[in-house]
């Protein structure tokens, strides 16, 4: 263990594939997010330099020594190569993923389908600690069916190789993002004492859906490290500044509840930073499902309208409209995924 966590507050912004640009990491940075990670990577495609690998790595133009860089793979060579490179890339963390349901990772073996051969998974681990002298952790979910209970090995496995931190979104695979969040389950695991001196830090997530919520888990779970907000922050990035981070060392600029113009601001914000930076193929998937949840009519090609710089005024006046009407609620499931 390096000794040193990544992130300045334990309110953290939980990646999530298809939304977690580097815009979008920035926003919930300013408005107090103690830490960011890139959306997933492919550990093949950045050891080997793939311009696509480091377009998704690199925010251009951007700041990475606040950022954890984010991958996936399954074979140990290659995450030796890809751990190698996040620190010549400026980041200030790796964290493997073995928690990603999206099809196009499970089928190639990645992501949340390691959690069916932990004995790869040690020696991923192990490689991956070799390879960096960055802080690193995983990201995992809490087992493949309903009712695993597969972290108290995972944290195991951790601490044996040196991981500084261990990150668990509270449903299985099977669950997938509809069922609730099992936060009981950290319950069995408080006697272990997770967090004591060369263990790993412990990390969780799941329906948080506001800053009350976030506190009231760290007050009830006190062995936590930090929890993992996610879909909760897409609609509403200023939920940081909820959790009440504002005086916390090295909180944004933003770290306060906003008014209502404000939030006017930083959805129009949202939704043009997700349509510079996703490529074609994503921002037509992503962006009419996201204006469809805001209930804003912006026609059948939303993606395109929003990148319309002279349609920036129109955008945030349909968005005042829209939250003048009511809140905009969380995003439950998750339709994004592919």
């Amino acid at each position: 263990m390096t000794g040193t966590l990544p992130w300045t507050n334990p309110y953290l912004l939980a990646p999530m594939a298809g939304i977690s640009t580097p815009g979008f990491r920035g926003i919930c940075r300013e408005f107090g997010a103690g830490g960011t990670s890139t959306g997933l990577v492919d550990a093949q495609g950045l050891g080997t330099g793939s311009r696509g690998s480091l377009k998704r790595a690199l925010p251009e133009g951007r700041e990475t020594s606040r950022e954890t860089l984010q991958i996936f793979g399954r074979d140990p060579r290659i995450i030796s190569m890809a751990a190698g490179r996040a620190a010549e890339l400026g980041f200030a963390a790796l964290e493997l993923n073995l928690g990603c349901t999206a099809r196009p990772v499970f089928a190639r073996g990645c992501g949340a389908a390691l959690l069916g051969d932990l004995d790869l998974v040690a020696r991923l681990l192990e490689a991956l600690r070799e390879a960096t002298p960055l802080p690193c952790g995983i990201k995992c979910r809490s087992g493949l069916k309903r009712g695993d209970r597969l972290l108290p090995e995972l944290l195991g496995l951790a601490s044996a190789q040196g991981l500084d931190w261990v990150s668990v979104h509270l449903r299985s695979v099977e669950q997938g993002f509809d069922d609730k969040a099992d936060w009981e389950s950290l319950d069995a695991l408080a006697a272990a004492g997770p967090g004591d001196h060369g263990s790993p830090a412990l990390l969780a997530g799941g329906d948080l859906r506001d800053g009350p919520a976030a506190r009231g888990k760290l007050e009830r779970h006190p062995f936590l490290a930090a929890v993992l907000i996610g879909r909760a922050a897409i609609t509403a990035p200023w939920i940081f500044a909820e959790c009440g981070v504002g005086s916390a060392p090295g909180a944004g600029e933003r770290a306060r509840p906003p008014d209502d113009g404000e939030r006017v601001r930083v959805l129009a914000e949202v939704l043009r930073c997700l349509s510079a930076e996703l490529d074609w193929r994503e921002s037509s998937r992503i962006l009419p499902l996201l204006v469809r949840h805001m209930e804003l009519d912006l026609g059948d090609q939303p993606q395109f309208w929003i990148a319309d710089r002279n349609n920036l005024a129109e955008l945030r006046e349909r968005i005042a409209r829209r939250l003048a009407r009511s809140p905009i609620e969380p995003i439950r499931g998750n339709p994004f995924l592919r």
